[in-house]
């Protein structure tokens, strides 16, 4: 774990994610750890699985449900087959005959408008002014994420691009990244031009790095303003 994430993590954008992982898995399941890769089975990784998610009281471990499992799982998979079919550490990966938790059924309904003022309410979040607060920021990720069912990290990189650019068009938001290609992003119809309020209120201000010239919007006199 700690070559792959010396060797392969700094080339993904998850390095930090896994960085975490791989820490607490050597901290948590120590004995598993220090076991050479030949020896590891896939009863002892069923073991590993079962104990994710059940959790420990004794240990303050909490239990973690099946979507974190399987990220996990992936994760230490790619690990083995990279140690296996590159680095010839081992003939084979206990993950390919272990059992993996069932996929969590998505979520059924949308957030209702009274959850959503009460949500952004307790951040401390209001549209007309430019968020000051920690909390107030993520209001203004929460709001921007309903306008547009971005994920948290496509959401981070169109709010506080450092090094990246967005283009807002009628129906679509392109992330121009420094490390991959183009990314296009469904939007909702009226998301341009409420986004375009949001970045002349308060994502510019609020961003700090930002300047005008890294976003292109439907109008440009949004920013100006």
């Amino acid at each position: 774990m700690r070559e792959y994430e010396k060797r392969v993590s700094p080339t993904k954008k998850s390095a930090r994610w896994e960085a975490i992982r791989f820490a607490a898995f050597i901290r948590d399941f120590s004995d598993l750890a220090v076991m050479p890769l030949s020896e590891v089975t896939a009863e002892q990784m069923g073991r590993w699985r079962d104990a994710r998610l059940a959790g420990d009281a004794e240990k303050k471990r909490a239990p973690v449900g099946s979507a974190t499992v399987l990220r996990e799982i992936n994760l230490y998979s790619h690990v083995f087959t990279i140690a296996r079919d590159e680095w010839k550490w081992a003939r084979e990966s206990p993950f390919t005959s272990m059992r993996r938790p069932t996929e969590p059924q998505p979520g059924k309904r949308r957030i209702s408008d009274d959850e959503r003022d009460l949500i952004l309410s307790q951040l401390g979040y209001r549209h007309d002014e430019t968020p000051k607060t920690k909390s107030a920021r993520i209001g203004l990720m929460f709001v921007f994420a309903l306008k547009t069912a971005m994920r948290a990290a496509a959401n981070a990189t169109c709010i506080c691009p450092k090094e990246s650019k967005c283009k807002f068009y009628t129906n679509a938001i392109d992330m121009l990244q420094r490390t991959t290609s183009p990314s296009r992003l469904a939007a909702s119809p009226r998301a341009p031009y409420q986004i375009q309020t949001w970045f002349a209120v308060a994502l510019l201000p609020c961003a700090g790095a930002i300047n005008a010239s890294q976003v292109i919007l439907p109008n440009q006199a949004a920013v100006a303003r």
